[in-house]
């Protein structure tokens, strides 16, 4: 029973070390990433939901400098537009209206920076493990992905500017 109770203590402290890694990352890197190398377990999920909480608020924040973005170029027609048919003007239109719908405002600019997020980390942490392995590093794929997930914690930070400056400024 007490070994049990042993064993449960050093998850916890695991866990809200990799919560104070969020801003340890940024100001004392080496020492912090010494600490994610010993760790030896999958704390790349607190960077990458931390990220993803950011650009989340990102698209939202994001979502209606982008309409105004849309509504105000809505009144420049394209060249030639007078030689067009009545029909290929009427598609015109019409898609223009269709770009002001939330679908394009707030959930596909959503999509594809998640998607961009995810994939680009796994992809990036993959083929460092690839090659890592090339030059003989016996870690798991695992240690490198946790090491590109909060070597990205920098994005993190860039994203606060972002969302402060949308939210100063009203444009994207």
């Amino acid at each position: 029973m007490t070994s049990t109770h042993q064993t449960d203590q050093p998850e916890t402290s695991v866990q809200s070390n990799a919560w104070q890694w969020i801003y340890q990352v940024l100001i004392w890197p080496k020492r912090t990433f010494q600490a994610i190398a010993a760790n030896g377990r999958r704390s790349w999920l607190i960077a990458m939901a931390c990220l993803s909480l950011v650009v989340i608020l990102l698209s939202l924040v994001g979502g209606p400098a982008r309409l105004r973005q849309v509504q105000m170029n809505q009144g420049e027609l394209p060249e030639d537009f007078q030689y067009w048919s009545e029909a290929q003007q009427n598609q015109y239109f019409s898609g223009q209206q269709a770009v002001q719908k939330p679908l394009f405002i707030y959930i596909l600019p959503l999509v594809a920076s998640l998607t961009k997020l995810w994939i680009g980390w796994f992809i990036f942490g993959s083929i460092l493990h690839l090659l890592m392995t090339f030059k003989g590093s016996r870690h798991p794929q695992e240690f490198y992905l946790n090491l590109v997930a909060w070597a990205s914690m920098p994005f993190l930070l860039r994203g606060l500017v972002q969302i402060v400056h949308i939210l100063i400024t009203k444009n994207a």
